[in-house]
């Protein structure tokens, strides 16, 4: 189903919270949110991309719905998530560029949303740019941000590889009874620099970018069949890219300057019980 993308903005979750605990849903759902880093829609199979590169996402979408139209709120990483957080642009919730500033705590997310709705919340993000410190953290009574840091990085461009940010996530779940959660899953492996593990580096070798995408899908394959089956049939499945990349188009080879599609152009796959495909 497409969506304008003026809509679509930031909206992600706030349709999810809703169909979570509203719309005459027999029992409050869980919500899993992936966000890809640096993904730009037109690289997933359900979108027109290469063949075989995201079998994990192209089945979610098949299975769910698919917004044609989505835009990034900025082509920064701490912006679009504080937007996809809170559904507010950055003029209105204040981050407008990677680490300037704190997210103010009068502002309302999703996580402080749920939370006091009864929800465990968990987030597992993989990149320092997204440190508690920036504010996101608030409503999570876990926020993983323990990411390797080395002094020559100057800290905001440590990250960690996606596959254990899975399993994290997965351990995570597998701790949990009956209750209803929100498990924020963030995916920074398809950022700059380009550097897929094997045979993902090998599949894709001319074109490297692609590879990392190929394994961010693995890793999301990976996540949704870790899921057990009686948590999997009550979790809306909200998938969505923080901001896209360059590529060389337009002269801009990754992002954060310029305003185009190759940047703001973003997948968004929604799946849950009593959402058509």
């Amino acid at each position: 189903s497409p969506m304008n993308g003026r809509v679509a903005r930031g909206s992600a979750l706030w349709i999810a919270c809703a169909l979570s605990i509203g719309c005459g849903a027999p029992r409050p759902r869980s919500v899993l949110l992936v966000t890809l880093d640096t993904v730009r829609a037109d690289h997933l199979g359900a979108y027109g991309g290469p063949p075989g590169l995201t079998p994990a996402l192209d089945r979610l979408a098949a299975e769910g719905v698919l917004f044609e139209q989505a835009t990034a709120a900025a082509p920064l990483t701490l912006p679009s998530h504080a937007t996809i957080l809170t559904g507010l642009l950055p003029r209105r919730h204040g981050l407008r560029v990677n680490g300037g500033a704190r997210l103010d705590e009068a502002i309302p997310t999703l996580a402080t949303r749920l939370r006091s709705a009864g929800y465990r919340t968990g987030a597992f993000v993989a990149a320092a740019v997204l440190d508690h410190r920036f504010g996101l953290a608030r409503g999570f009574e876990v926020y993983d941000d323990r990411i390797p840091r080395s002094p020559s990085s100057g800290g905001v461009d440590a990250e960690r590889a996606g596959d254990a940010v899975v399993d994290a996530a997965l351990a995570w779940v597998a701790e949990l009874r009956s209750e209803p959660f929100l498990l924020w899953v963030h995916l920074y492996d398809a950022h700059a620099p380009y550097e897929p593990p094997e045979p993902f580096r090998s599949r894709w070798s001319s074109r490297p970018y692609a590879g990392e995408i190929g394994f961010v899908d693995s890793q999301i394959g990976r996540l949704l069949a870790g899921l057990p089956s009686t948590i999997a049939s009550q979790t809306i499945v909200a998938v969505v890219a923080d901001h896209g990349e360059g590529l060389g188009e337009h002269g801009e080879s990754t992002h954060g300057l310029l305003l185009y599609q190759s940047t703001l152009r973003v997948p968004w796959l929604l799946r849950g019980a009593g959402l058509a495909p």
